[in-house]
């Protein structure tokens, strides 16, 4: 009875476990039709687009002169695919970019945040996702700060106002000093420099060490500023004073197109306006000017230095070039003064109002003056009768020439 009973013990025990397997069979058999049949699509596939570019940059000197812009900046969210042409074994896009510039180095931009084109596009479908981009380039990532060597759009462009970087990968850096906190190894990999592959990698490790040899420090970095700088005495300027000072100083630039030099000379200042026309525009401060300007219409003072550079100098633009005059406009409680340097001594002119009037074209021409009446034609016809003794304007007028914006 005994082996009997063991017997049926051993028969149930083997049911049992016999079920459990073909239990486990059945699980396994769902679970492949379930998700055997779908593909893993969280893979990244790089492929690239076939393209023929003309190069701006062999070396490191031509990339900092073809840049317009030299950033340090943040990529935003959002980024915009574009399809170009769609329906091809090959399709061609780009894809818009956001940027908030956290830092200058070389270049005039009025906004803070930039639209920058990068060559490349991104396909999704169930087995995974697809990277199309030209040359070595990869994406800029969301969130992260990167050196950016940026050309500006031609004006008559579909793309105007947007920039693009200088040579794809050329144009986009990894900070060092995030990705090689100890130093640029002798042999970086492509990987850690955000290139697709190893090709050419030698070539853009030779960029990329003079980038961050010249511009990783962050010591020639303008940041964006909210508040107008407080500037040192204009008597204690160098009279070597540079363009670059006067940017990393925070003056307004403007370039000025005279007839000829003289017209930047203190004592004729005011009386030239006919050599200068509406040729005098921002080349670099607006983002100041507006703070200027906004102070305008609250109570108390404020302060906005200006650096004149002549265009009959434009050859010589550059980081060295010397500003041909310097002043300040000075917002007092009532009134303004334009203060300036003649001959070692300080000079200070007062004026009733800080003139914005409409010019011959769509600028705004902006010029302190006693009479807030006086127009910008009467100004003109002013500085017309100044060169003419048949001029039948009889009354001398007080004005300082500013700027068109």
């Amino acid at each position: 009875m005994k082996k009997l009973l063991r017997r049926f013990d051993k028969k149930k025990l083997f049911l049992r476990l016999l079920y459990f397997a073909l239990a486990v069979v059945i699980l396994i058999f769902i679970m492949i039709r379930v998700f055997g049949t779908q593909k893993d699509n969280s893979c990244v596939f790089y492929k690239t687009i076939p393209a023929e570019r003309e190069e701006l940059a062999a070396d490191f000197e031509e990339l900092v002169q073809a840049s317009d812009l030299i950033v340090r900046a943040k990529v935003l969210p959002d980024k915009e695919d574009v399809f170009v042409q769609e329906g091809v074994e090959v399709p061609f896009g780009y894809t818009l970019t956001k940027l908030e510039i956290t830092g200058m180095f070389q270049g005039a931009q009025d906004d803070k945040i930039i639209v920058v084109t990068e060559e490349y596009y991104t396909k999704k479908d169930k087995s995974g996702t697809t990277i199309w981009s030209q040359g070595n380039y990869l994406p800029a990532k969301v969130g992260e700060e990167y050196l950016f060597f940026l050309k500006a759009y031609e004006e008559d462009s579909d793309y105007a106002g947007m920039y693009f970087p200088v040579d794809l990968e050329r144009g986009k850096y990894v900070l060092a000093e995030k990705v090689f906190p100890e130093g640029i190894p002798e042999k970086p990999t492509a990987e850690a420099l955000e290139l697709k592959n190893k090709k050419g990698l030698s070539k853009y490790l030779e960029f990329y060490t003079q980038v961050a040899e010249n511009y990783g420090s962050g010591q020639e970095m303008v940041t964006w500023r909210t508040e107008l700088p407080d500037y040192m005495r204009i008597s204690e300027v160098p009279k070597d004073y540079t363009l670059g000072q006067a940017w990393r100083d925070g003056c307004v630039i403007i370039l000025a197109s005279p007839k000829r030099d003289s017209f930047f000379s203190p004592s004729s200042f005011t009386g030239q306006i006919k050599n200068l026309k509406e040729s005098a525009i921002i080349l670099y401060g607006r983002d100041l000017w507006k703070l200027f300007y906004n102070r305008l219409f609250t109570s108390g003072s404020s302060v906005l230095r200006i650096a004149y550079f002549s265009e009959l100098e434009k050859e010589r633009l550059g980081e060295d070039a010397k500003v041909k005059f310097l002043f300040d406009v000075r917002k007092q409680t009532s009134y303004y003064e334009a203060v300036y340097m003649k001959e070692d001594r300080i000079v200070t002119e007062s004026y009733k109002t800080l003139a914005i009037k409409e010019g011959s074209s769509k600028e705004n021409v902006c010029f302190l003056v006693d009479d807030p009446k006086t127009t910008y034609q009467e100004i003109l016809d002013y500085g017309d009768s100044v060169f003419s003794s048949s001029s039948s304007i009889k009354k001398k007028m007080r004005f300082w020439m500013v700027f068109f914006w």
